[in-house]
């Protein structure tokens, strides 16, 4: 099949058509991804007069960085905000349908926002090691980023990463097998992990095991999405290094068996985690889930998910067991076993001290903890600490300095650690 270029008239592209992502416009104050289903004859944006300047926002690849969309590139997305009272809907009666012939688009390496210069939805073909396309928001489910989409509609921007320089080919006519899922070997698995509130979603993150990947970073692995818009966010480490900075990780099938870190942040309500397998899962995979906030197990997360409701910490620490029943069983008691329950500030150790002591204290959620030393009089004498921490077991060392680097008087000190809804003191000798 094939055409020739062929111009649009009288507002023929419209946004309002069976086929758009939007046929209803783009509302007020919502972040979404947009694109141009054609090839523009004019492509120079207008300038804004609005407060915060031009209202399209570009990624680049390259620099990492957003910039001010000044024109628009066929294949592109764009951020678009507005601050308009009624719905905004596109029109375009200057520009051309592209010829029905194969589309390759050229990726760089990292995040790239991409569209379908098409006017009707297409499928597509892609390098390996890039990711599926996900977009921003799906109608009914409420902002934030959906899982992987297996087809590009136009007037919408898709997110796609690649470790390398790549390339995607957009297929106009639908050829046999042209599936963009990758056929995966026997006992391969990948799977959607789903976060879903009343009015946001997060369908980004995927764990699995795949030939060709290793343990440690790879190009199988996805880093988080520069975000634009705050929303509930999930990320993960890669195989326990507890860096937080991934949506993907994509293990060897060196093991059959493994434990995966998340982090779920910016929660507000109560949440409906799920999983959903990409690929069929090798016989004899159970896939489990703890709780570390709630010292909860769910040893079925495929059929029962888990719901979310305390959600008054900056973050959600939680862990996915995959493996055979028998690890994800003893596994799963084994990590809340490790996990203190409570708060707790031991008492410091040697005590009376001359000039080190050490601290040992309990975090059971990752939680901001202050610990500071006061003299007799109630007068701090130096933080020690103040920041967010991970759950578990921690130590500290004071050594008689205040927070000036001077040498402390012998005599009577006392050490607090505060956290949320926790405080307590212990009382020290230092003796020279």
């Amino acid at each position: 099949y094939g055409s020739t270029e062929i111009q649009f008239n009288n507002s023929e592209l419209k946004m309002d058509n069976d086929f758009s992502s939007y046929p209803d416009g783009i509302d007020k104050d919502e972040w979404k991804l947009v694109s141009w289903p054609s090839q523009l004859k004019n492509t120079t944006l207008a300038s804004s007069t609005l407060e915060d300047g031009h209202v399209f926002y570009a990624w680049e690849p390259v620099k990492e960085t957003y910039s001010i969309a000044t024109r628009i590139k066929k294949g592109n997305a764009y951020w678009f905000r507005h601050e308009y009272k009624d719905p905004i809907l596109f029109e375009e009666d200057t520009s051309f349908a592209l010829p029905l012939n194969n589309f390759v688009m050229d990726l760089e390496a990292g995040w790239n926002l991409i569209s379908n210069p098409f006017s009707f939805p297409v499928t597509f073909t892609k390098d390996s090691l890039v990711s599926n396309p996900i977009t921003y928001g799906i109608p009914g489910k409420g902002k934030g980023w959906s899982g992987p989409q297996n087809e590009l509609d136009p007037w919408n921007g898709y997110a796609v990463y690649t470790a390398e320089r790549a390339s995607m080919t957009l297929l106009p006519f639908q050829e046999q097998d042209s599936s963009p899922a990758r056929p995966v070997s026997l006992n391969e698995w990948y799977l959607n992990i789903k976060l879903e509130s009343d009015d946001q979603i997060n369908y980004a993150a995927e764990i699995g095991r795949r030939n060709n990947a290793n343990d440690s970073h790879d190009k199988f692995d996805t880093p988080m999405y520069p975000e634009i818009d705050q929303g509930i966010s999930i990320a993960m480490d890669l195989n326990g290094n507890r860096g937080y900075d991934y949506i993907r990780d994509i293990r060897s099938m060196d093991e059959f068996n493994g434990v995966w870190n998340l982090r779920l942040g910016r929660l507000g309500k109560e949440i409906l985690l799920t999983a959903d397998h990409i690929s069929a899962m090798p016989e004899g995979l159970h896939v489990g889930l703890v709780d570390i906030v709630e010292r909860k197990i769910s040893l079925d997360l495929m059929n029962q998910g888990m719901s979310i409701s305390n959600n008054s910490y900056h973050s959600y620490d939680i862990k996915i067991v995959a493996g055979d029943q028998e690890y994800v069983n003893a596994m799963s008691q084994e990590i809340l076993s490790n996990i203190p329950e409570n708060f707790s500030l031991g008492q410091n150790y040697p005590n009376p001290f001359n000039p080190v002591t050490r601290m040992d204290y309990t975090i059971p959620q990752r939680s901001k903890v202050v610990i500071s030393i006061y003299n007799v009089l109630g007068q701090e004498i130096i933080n020690l600490v103040n920041r967010e921490q991970d759950y578990g077991y921690h130590s500290i060392i004071w050594d008689g300095i205040d927070a000036q680097g001077r040498d402390v008087a012998s005599g009577v000190y006392f050490t607090q650690m505060t956290s949320k809804g926790f405080s307590q003191t212990k009382k020290m000798l230092l003796l020279k």
